[in-house]
């Protein structure tokens, strides 16, 4: 707006300036109603409504001065002009406009009238106000005042010097990589991230943005002992430390490389070679090295002191009568065939070459083992004598073989006939023994019932069961059935102890519930079955027979199914080996002693002492599993009576 100086005002400046005088006093500001251009002739307002004295003026700088007014009283009215009036009553000042008025007032608000004049070629200081109860002059860099508040955009060009910015603008005024300005404090977690280029990072949190193998971030420096272990994935190494870590037979570091006297002399133990230096170190009789591959027809000539054969050069140098080298062995077939010119017979294989010279053996009556060349592989020994087979001696096997041209196999034959010669009709009746072999430690011989001398090792016995007989005639076989029995025979006795029975529908032992598969120390590795395991479970055989307490249940509800590797197992087949789901025996043992039990006295945990006076314990995996159907049902039970809202 512009506020006309009229000349009555211009006149009384000019006045006050020139004779020395004191200064005008603006002492009222009067508001009226009229509608109209303000001119500098003026004396009055057209339609004033009333004066109000002045409560707040001041000089801002040499040409501008601000006045204000307050109307506390319960007058309303419209003001379109005003006049600044001084103290002698003279119009100092005055303006009007049309249209929108200046100021409203109601009834019940307070009217706070304020204005600002540039006053161009007027010393200001020739101005004085009236009573004022207090200033608001304008903010400048010397003076407290008021100020006019910047908008968002001034705010964030920094340019305005006059402007002033409120705590909500100032948010406005936010610092990017092209202007300065406020920004909030990063979270650890923002900080860390490293993605948010809005925040800033303090002192403080930045210590959290530690260097990981996947972020960037600070790190402290590794002490040379730090650096030498070579354990700390945290610190960091300058250049001076790293010299530190030298390497060594048992940590990696930094080397040095060899000189070639170094590397040749083979006593350095911190230097290294390079591959140019590697090869000045070549092996001598007198020196280790590298070497050079010999060449075919060099590994053939066998003159060559330098380069060395590998294990495919090797193979071309064969052994001929008029130079030494590698041979293949003889099968046995080819030891017996006799022709082959290129190849080796140990001497097993010329065992078979030497036995090959016999068509056939038989052993007499009397034990003795005969050569029969073109003989019936039979003999018939007398009723009622045994044979027995000495080993030579030095030797410690005996063979039986069957030389035939066609594709019949060696067979080693026990025959019994109650006929009067072999290929005669005969029988095989009810308790006879068809053939037995017997292991015996001594220099005697001793048969399956009778003898007390030495010690009986084992015992093989092929039987014919008392409600079953062989027979044959012609071509037609009816009733085979027999039994084969594996006996242990007792330590330093005579007497036969437990065994094993086959039969050609079952296997089993020669003594109910007496023997056990495996032992804790030699185990079987796996088990392979059509069907599991078929357990007595008559109630015949049983006694104290009732419910499981609930101790037991407390006591199994605190064991836990785990997984685990068999050290064995990591031992031979390392990162390989697999998982197992189970139970640890010494946890079930521990479950049950805090609930005042003891495991052993039921049949879930086996103990069993070992040779070194230690111990191993093992678990009954069907017993423990019925144990867990239990103890799941009975869970059942207690969650069915809850849902139902009973306690019993």
């Amino acid at each position: 707006m512009n506020i006309v100086l009229t000349n009555a005002g211009l006149q009384a400046l000019i006045n006050a300036e020139q004779t020395g005088t004191a200064p005008v006093v603006i002492s009222q500001i009067g508001l009226g109603s009229g509608q109209y251009t303000a001119n500098a002739s003026q004396f009055a307002l057209q339609n004033e409504i009333k004066r109000l004295p002045v409560i707040s003026g001041g000089t801002d700088n040499d040409h501008s001065i601000h006045v204000a007014v307050q109307d506390t009283s319960s007058d309303s009215y419209s003001v379109y002009e005003f006049g600044i009036f001084l103290s002698d009553g003279t119009l100092f000042a005055v303006y009007s406009q049309t249209g929108t008025p200046i100021l409203q007032k109601t009834i019940s608000s307070v009217a706070q009238f304020e204005c600002g004049i540039i006053l161009q070629g007027v010393n200001v200081q020739s101005i004085s106000f009236g009573n004022v109860t207090f200033s608001y002059p304008y903010a400048t860099q010397e003076n407290a005042g008021i100020a006019e508040i910047a908008t968002d955009a001034e705010a964030q060009a920094g340019t305005d010097t006059n402007r002033i910015i409120t705590p909500a603008s100032l948010q406005a005024v936010t610092a990017t990589t092209e202007r300065k300005g406020v920004a909030e404090i990063a979270t650890t977690a923002e900080a860390q991230a490293g993605s948010d280029n809005t925040r800033i990072i303090t002192p403080a949190n930045l210590q959290q943005v530690t260097a990981t193998e996947t972020r960037k971030g600070v790190v402290e420096l590794a002490t040379n002992a730090e650096a030498q272990a070579g354990t700390d994935n945290t610190r960091a190494l300058t250049p001076a430390s790293l010299q530190a870590v030298t390497a060594t037979e048992s940590r990696n570091g930094i080397v040095e490389l060899a000189t070639t006297a170094e590397a040749q002399g083979g006593t350095e133990s911190s230097h290294v070679l390079t591959p140019a230096a590697l090869q000045t170190v070549t092996a001598t009789q007198s020196r280790k090295g590298i070497v050079e591959l010999a060449t075919n027809a060099e590994a053939q000539t066998g003159t060559d002191a330098e380069r060395v054969l590998t294990p495919a050069s090797m193979q071309a140098v064969t052994a001929t009568t008029s130079r030494k080298g590698v041979v293949q062995l003889a099968t046995e077939a080819e030891a017996k065939t006799g022709t082959n010119t290129a190849k080796a017979i140990v001497p097993a294989t010329l065992n078979a070459a030497l036995d090959n010279r016999f068509n056939g053996v038989s052993i007499d009556s009397e034990g003795r083992v005969n050569n029969l060349a073109g003989a019936e592989p039979w003999s018939v020994f007398p009723s009622g004598r045994s044979v027995e087979m000495t080993a030579r001696a030095g030797v410690c096997q005996k063979t039986l073989a069957r030389f035939s041209n066609n594709t019949a196999a060696a067979v080693f034959n026990f025959f019994k006939s109650r006929a009067s010669s072999i290929r005669r009709n005969g029988a095989v009746l009810p308790g006879d023994t068809v053939g037995q072999v017997d292991f015996i430690v001594d220099n005697g011989k001793m048969n399956y019932d009778a003898g007390t001398q030495g010690a009986r090792v084992g015992l093989l016995q092929v039987e014919v069961n008392d409600d079953s007989s062989i027979t044959s005639s012609g071509n037609t076989n009816t009733a085979i059935k027999g039994i084969c029995r594996l006996y242990a025979m007792n330590d330093g006795s005579d007497t036969v102890g437990q065994g094993l029975n086959v039969t050609y529908e079952a296997c089993y032992p020669s003594k109910n519930n007496a023997l056990s598969s495996g032992t804790t120390t030699h185990r079987w590795k796996a088990v392979y079955a059509v069907n599991g395991t078929i357990q007595t479970s008559d109630e015949n055989l049983k006694e104290e027979i009732g419910e499981i307490p609930e101790a037991v249940f407390k006591a199994w509800e605190n064991v836990k199914f785990i997984q685990y590797k068999f050290k064995d197992a990591v031992k031979e087949k390392g990162e390989k080996a697999r998982y197992h789901i189970g139970l640890i025996a010494q946890r079930i043992v521990a479950a049950f002693k805090a609930e005042g039990l003891d495991a052993f006295a039921y049949g879930l945990v086996c103990r069993d002492a070992l040779q070194d006076g230690g111990e191993i314990l093992s678990l009954r995996y069907d017993e423990c599993l019925a144990l867990e159907c239990a103890y799941e049902r009975n869970r059942f039970d207690e969650i069915l009576i809850k849902l139902k809202g009973g306690d019993n």
